[in-house]
């Protein structure tokens, strides 16, 4: 069996973010705002995902800057190269054996490798929808049952992704390479996009601000951040509107015309769908006082 705890005590400010949570026999999250972890494992080996979020609240921003790490460990301090905030996952590697059955032997050769303790540590650039699941398991409001099972779906979305990456970085097609000016062109469109949430332009308007046709840009998008350019856009104005929400400083009408909508209506079913809760429940839970 495997456990995660901390290496030292996090501070009060720390744990405002930090916390460890069993998800279930064999796997955990660790939540951490600088504080170093260690596994505990008795006879086995686990393999770790750890994918740093930094200091910042928005760090959709920096995505493709940092990368997911994936290593193979057994009981000790976790070096985790992080600056800042990190969500890090710890699977038995016998449960993810009996999770993926017949398909363990068919993992990219990298993570195969960490699983096995064959290698030791390999990294994958960090995607945005690394982040948006690293993300929602930092910021989970949800409670009993229903974290549980959020939790847990979440946190495999991000072990998937990480293998998908690595598979991808081994054995690349012909839609995930691209001519480096190409890929400068969809960084652009993505830049652009995040300068104008609350006004972003068409479709075609954006193909013509970055040089490309419209296809092209779907497709070229989504290869490199995981998502068209409005379906990344629709989950970057939903983390932004939970970060305003927390934050505390403004009301749902306020974050909903932050993040470019006109129409409160529309925006509170857009979060509903995204987050699973409503965003005056958010509001409201965020000023609820802590019971004793």
């Amino acid at each position: 069996m495997i456990e995660l705890q901390w290496a030292t005590e996090p501070s009060a400010a720390e744990l405002e973010i930090s916390r460890i949570e069993r998800l279930r026999e064999g796997f955990w999250l660790g939540v951490t705002a600088g504080t170093p972890l260690r596994l505990d494992a008795a006879d086995t080996r686990a393999v770790l995902v750890a994918c740093p979020l930094g200091g910042g609240r928005d760090p959709l921003r920096d995505s493709g800057r940092d990368r997911v790490f994936l290593s193979s460990a057994g009981t000790g301090p976790l070096a985790i190269p992080v600056d800042g905030s990190a969500v890090v996952l710890a699977m038995d590697v016998q449960l993810l054996r009996l999770i993926l059955g017949a398909d363990f032997d068919s993992l990219p050769h990298a993570a195969l490798a960490v699983a096995t303790g064959a290698g030791g540590e390999v990294r994958v650039i960090r995607s945005a929808e690394q982040i948006l699941a690293a993300c929602a398991l930092r910021d989970c409001t949800h409670e009993g049952a229903v974290r549980n099972v959020y939790l847990k779906s979440r946190a495999l979305e991000l072990l998937a992704l990480s293998f998908g990456a690595l598979k991808r970085q081994e054995r690349p097609s012909a839609s995930d390479v691209m001519p480096s000016r190409e890929a400068e062109r969809m960084v652009r469109a993505r830049e652009i996009l995040l300068a104008r949430v609350e006004d972003p332009p068409s479709l075609g308007e954006l193909a013509t601000l970055v040089g490309v046709c419209e296809t092209r840009l779907k497709i070229g998008f989504k290869s490199t951040f995981g998502d068209t350019p409005f379906g990344f856009l629709r989950r970057y104005r939903m983390t932004l509107a939970r970060e305003l929400l927390l934050s505390g400083d403004v009301g749902v009408t306020e974050a909903a015309s932050r993040v470019g909508y006109t129409n409160v209506s529309h925006f509170i079913d857009a979060f509903v769908r995204h987050h699973g809760v409503r965003p005056g429940e958010l509001v409201r839970a965020r000023r609820q006082p802590p019971t004793a």
